[in-house]
């Protein structure tokens, strides 16, 4: 039997203490994945083959870690033609998505004049980016569309995918992953996971290149992995990935049925995951509640469920304002706005992975097909940045030009700040320039 908490119109100051998130400290799992990655930047391919069998099962030779031409042909033949459809209009979207929402991307640069002073921005990709795709004992073609579109809209010179090999797939990657992948325009995908793909492509192997970025979900090992060679200085990553997370917002015309399914469609994800009501009307989440615990018991992935609500609040306020302060508050990784009217809402989101507006549009609509990137900052990282995009995939390097009239004055503002953070030769730098100015003139 599941028994959710529910709390009625707490104080702010508990307001941090009502949602505990699982821990996500991956730290503590440090001490077996340095082994791992010491090993493979020692070896090379022998430590992930090595370490491949160890924790997949599958003994695999460095040449065949690259899924060849011919068997993701073959993969095509193996996906069902209602799959390959809905994955072709999945990369459709996603990838009109990031096109015109992030047309800077696009431009070779921009720049203008602030007063004296030529300055812009240069806008390059990134050139090589590894995108890592779950797997194992499951499919995740969805994460390769995710990750593997913004990176190819980007212009990244190379975008490749790791993800683990499983027994039960005679390609040894889930068909319907391979053609995602291709779809979504990788050069290559290497049947290779966990924590010795993360190393492997940090610093290359043999066989598995070198690239400047890592991007996409994985479990805790892989987060530490991530999280370990971007610490050695070896390459960029995008985010830690945490549980899943859902906080949904509700007012009197919800359905209370359609909010048991939007909880139970986050929370059958991981025993960790949080999913969290914030509710302006009583009733309707007293009902939730009770249809919510009924309908567990016989729903599929109970176990994961029953473990998942665990971690789960119902929290009713007395108006929608202090509903979505609570939310902002929480920062969660899907926001979910099943309320009246969603855009008066929307205006005061300041925290949030990702937005869903409205009873229709519940987050599974995300996972796949509207478009937007469903790789989100979770455990509170909604503070500080949204959703993967091909933002993540260009580096914007400044650059900027004095012009001559505007020489004297900048050089004096430069030496007076210099000399008050006791670096005197930035001003002796930007003082020869000045004198020769003036010599000039």
């Amino acid at each position: 039997m599941v028994s959710l908490k529910v709390v009625e119109n707490p104080p702010r100051e508990e307001w941090e203490s009502l949602v505990e998130r699982p821990s996500t400290d991956v730290t503590v799992f440090r001490e077996n994945v340095v082994p791992i990655i010491d090993d493979v930047l020692k070896e090379g391919d022998a430590a992930v083959s090595r370490y491949t069998a160890e924790f997949d099962g599958i003994d695999m030779d460095p040449d065949e870690f690259r899924v060849s031409e011919d068997e993701i042909e073959k993969a095509y033949d193996l996906v069902d033609d209602d799959v390959l459809k809905a994955l072709e209009i999945s990369v459709e979207r996603v990838r009109e998505f990031h096109e015109r929402a992030y047309p800077g991307v696009g431009k070779d640069s921009w720049s203008l004049c602030v007063n004296g002073a030529e300055c812009g921005v240069l806008i390059r990709p990134v050139e090589k980016v590894a995108c890592y795709v779950p797997g194992g004992r499951a499919s995740y073609p969805s994460t390769a569309v995710m990750t593997v579109v913004p990176a190819s809209v980007a212009g990244c010179d190379e975008v490749i995918v790791i993800t683990p090999p499983s027994k039960d797939d005679p390609l040894l990657v889930p068909a319907e992953t391979l053609v995602a992948a291709d779809l979504s325009g990788a050069d290559a995908v290497f049947r290779v996971g966990g924590v010795q793909a993360v190393a492997g492509v940090a610093t290359g192997t043999e066989t598995l290149p070198e690239v400047d970025k890592i991007v996409g979900p994985g479990n805790v090992y892989v987060t530490c992995a991530k999280l370990e060679v971007y610490a050695r200085g070896l390459v960029d990553v995008d985010m830690p990935a945490g549980p899943s997370e859902v906080l949904v917002v509700a007012d009197s015309s919800a359905d209370p049925d359609e909010l048991v399914l939007d909880i139970m469609a986050q929370a059958e994800h991981d025993p960790m995951s949080v999913s969290v009501l914030a509710c302006s009307d009583g009733e309707v989440a007293r009902e939730t509640v009770r249809r919510l615990e009924k309908e567990v018991e016989d729903a599929p992935r109970a176990e994961v469920l029953r473990e998942s609500l665990r971690n789960s609040l119902v929290v009713v306020f007395e108006d929608l304002d202090t509903c979505l302060e609570f939310a902002n508050e929480f920062a969660p990784e899907h926001l979910h706005l099943y309320v009246d009217r969603p855009e008066e809402l929307l205006k005061k989101v300041r925290s949030a992975g990702a937005v869903f507006l409205g009873g229709d549009t519940t987050v599974p609509f995300g996972d796949y097909v509207t478009g937007p990137n469903h790789v989100l900052p979770t455990g509170g990282l909604a503070k500080a940045r949204g959703a993967l995009s091909t933002l993540d995939f260009v580096k914007l390097i400044p650059f900027q030009r004095v012009e001559p009239e505007a020489l004297d004055e900048l050089a004096r503002v430069v030496e007076t700040l210099a000399e008050v953070e006791g670096l005197p030769n930035h001003a002796r730098a930007v003082r020869v320039r000045r004198s020769r100015g003036e010599d000039d003139a």
